[in-house]
């Protein structure tokens, strides 16, 4: 397994990173699913 580096990610890529099984398309679903679960979340990632 890779160590996980600071830094700025994309959004595909970090998703990528959480799921490497998923497709890139079905990852970023997956994350942004989890995120939306998360009330507040979205808008502390924008800050």
């Amino acid at each position: 397994m890779n160590e996980f580096k600071i830094r700025a990610y994309g959004r595909m890529e970090l998703a990528q990173l959480y799921s490497p099984e998923l497709t890139d398309i079905a990852a970023y679903r997956k994350m942004k699913k989890w995120i939306s679960l998360c009330p507040g979340l979205l808008q502390r990632l924008y800050d």
